[in-house]
């Protein structure tokens, strides 16, 4: 029994979340791959463009949203036992860290490509430094030097799964009746800390840790309880959104909660409606939806050496629609190389990942968990420099 009268009954396949983890996914790519010709962009594009392509970064936390809207919808918080927290860590191990564990194949032979074969001076990350980052540990050892400038987000991602299912855990075994009660209380509380956190009021002494990030993961999270039992929770959602922004834009850092928020709110407003099963249902979208994890983890790669090496094919100073060119040619050449990656690895190890049965009384979302992001990050005189 949960806590609450029901509002919206969510369950199924939710166009309208893969959607908007399409644009997500577009958006960073087009703000990493235009990062990496942004002095001759600027030149031949529209300004209003090349700042679209230069706030590409919120990505970052309309995944963290998406992806705790789709695990709160997931886990029927009444029904956690120590078993079933055991299945979901390994279905979550099998459906992230074979293709992780293959794009960081993908980087390290890349650069051994590079060095062996180009004539490139390269400094190869040491095996301590590989095995830290094949277990998420990378930004909590402060690893100086990634593999990735993309990987980092993953680190975040595994502790919020973490974090957030052995706290159900506790609350189920407190009080089935109001665990999911008890537990949104908990999510608000560190929410409305992380909000602290993340505007600079309260400093996190430990790298790379989640809890600075967990305002916006919490608000999918609170968005899915508020539409699914309404009550309490709606009321904890409404004044974390409110507090939130409050704290984060009296403090100056507008852009992320600003980007959450709408998020946020735009899916609420689709679940009220009805609209999440249908909702942004274009095939575009649901394809770069349905990629978006390869295309996540591979695009700084294949993206940013496509366009280098364009960049010394096509003239771009002297030619108008060069540079325009070139961040196309990097884009689609990601796009498709992310399509190839899904079909050999990621749709298998997901097939893999769904052998685990959870066994709960409930119909969960199909969507996956969403993905996460690239480091915002702009670039000055060519080098990348993080933002937000």
């Amino acid at each position: 029994m949960e806590a609450g009268r029901a509002k919206v009954e969510i369950t199924g396949r939710l166009l309208a979340i893969d959607g908007l983890r399409g644009l997500a996914a577009l958006a960073v790519v087009l703000f990493h791959l235009s990062g990496h010709i942004k002095k001759e962009l600027t030149a031949t594009i529209p300004q209003w463009m090349m700042t679209t392509f230069e706030y590409g970064f919120l990505g970052v936390p309309v995944f963290f949203v998406l992806s705790g809207f789709v695990i709160a919808a997931s886990v029927k918080s009444s029904a956690v036992t120590i078993s079933y927290v055991g299945r979901f860590a390994l279905r979550r191990s099998i459906r992230l860290d074979i293709v992780y564990w293959s794009a960081i194949g993908l980087a390290l032979l890349l650069l051994w490509l590079k060095g062996g074969f180009m004539g490139h001076a390269i400094n190869y990350p040491p095996l301590s430094e590989v095995a830290l980052h094949a277990f998420y540990l990378q930004d909590l050892f402060n690893v100086e030097n990634q593999i990735s400038a993309v990987f980092w987000t993953l680190c975040l991602e595994v502790q919020f799964y973490l974090f957030f299912i052995l706290s159900i855990y506790a609350t189920s075994r407190i009080s089935p009746i109001y665990s999911s009660l008890m537990h949104s209380v908990i999510v608000a509380i560190l929410a409305l800390i992380s909000s602290m956190a993340y505007a600079g009021t309260i400093t996190i002494s430990v790298p790379g840790f989640f809890l600075k990030y967990w305002i916006f993961f919490s608000l999918g999270c609170l968005c899915y309880r508020s539409l699914k039992f309404g009550g309490v929770h709606s009321l904890l959602f409404s004044t974390v959104i409110v507090t939130s922004l409050a704290v984060i834009l009296g403090f100056g850092r507008p852009s992320y909660i600003l980007a959450s928020t709408a998020t946020v709110l735009f899916i609420y407003v689709l679940g009220i409606y009805g609209l999440l099963k249908r909702g942004l249902s274009s095939h575009y979208l649901q394809f770069l939806g349905m990629v978006s994890y390869s295309l996540y983890l591979t695009h700084p790669e294949i993206g940013w050496k496509s366009i280098s090496v364009f960049i010394n094919i096509i003239p771009m100073e002297e030619n108008t629609y060069g540079a325009p060119l070139v961040l196309i040619l990097g884009v689609v050449i990601s796009i498709i190389f992310s399509y190839f990656f899904y079909k050999l690895i990621e749709k298998p190890s997901h097939a893999l990942s769904k052998r685990i049965v959870l066994n709960q009384s409930h119909q969960t979302v199909t969507a996956d968990s969403v993905v996460p992001v690239a480091r915002p990050i702009h670039y000055v005189n060519g080098s990348a420099q993080e933002r937000d």
